[in-house]
């Protein structure tokens, strides 16, 4: 019977054992509870911080967000950046559907400009700017 060592007398390494995919699941909340009054004293101060740093956005460049974001319904900070998520069917083809179709529905968008499509990406990334 042979052991670690192959006929050669050198080390055979030992077999690779399958990998599993980590499944996911929904947990349930950590608290249902509101705020604190500290929650809110928090929150004013973060905001006065954030005024004093010059980290709020002028006027015309928050109706701009808001403008974009009630088209698409997300709610982002100042200076964000948007992340959106896009979900479809499993019939609905990375390459075709998003990288061609999706790809061409946006650049038709006169508010979209800089549009660059990331197919390399491990994720599908469209990037542009609204």
């Amino acid at each position: 019977m042979l052991g670690p060592q192959g006929l050669d007398g050198s080390l055979t390494p030992p077999l690779a054992q399958p990998v599993t995919a980590k499944k996911y699941r929904v947990t349930k909340s950590i608290s249902l509870a509101g705020p604190t009054e500290a929650d809110f004293q928090r929150n004013t101060e973060l905001e006065k911080f954030l005024i004093h740093s010059g980290l709020y956005e002028c006027n015309e460049d928050a109706a701009k967000r808001e403008a974009v974001l009630g088209r698409i319904g997300e709610v982002l900070g100042p200076g964000a950046d948007m992340d959106t998520l896009c979900v479809g069917p499993s019939y609905v083809n990375r390459k075709e559907d998003f990288f061609i179709i999706l790809h061409d529905m946006l650049a038709e968008m006169e508010e979209v400009s800089e549009l660059q499509p990331v197919p390399h990406a491990r994720v599908p990334i469209m990037k542009y700017k609204f």
